[in-house]
């Protein structure tokens, strides 16, 4: 059953995100639950973006900031 919804987690990340981005993923037991541990390594090839969202987010430390539209150009590289 763990392998079974291991195999669907990664599917459903895989298919909300354009790009590619290193992950696994390990079913651990904590008590009488079992808990995902989702390891993503920094993607190599940028930006990465989920579909249905239209916002871009850069990585600050250990958070996520939403960035305004104005900078989206020089966070991709002023790419077009």
């Amino acid at each position: 059953l763990a392998d079974l919804y291991r195999g669907t987690l990664i599917n459903k990340i895989r298919g909300a995100i354009v790009g590619e981005v290193a992950m696994t993923i390990a079913i651990v037991p904590v008590d009488v639950t079992l808990v995902a541990i989702v390891d993503v390594s920094e993607a190599r090839s940028k930006p990465v973006v989920l579909y249905d969202d239209n916002h871009l987010y850069v990585r600050a430390g250990a958070n996520n900031r939403q960035l305004p539209p104005n900078q989206w150009k020089a966070a991709i590289g002023g790419a077009s």
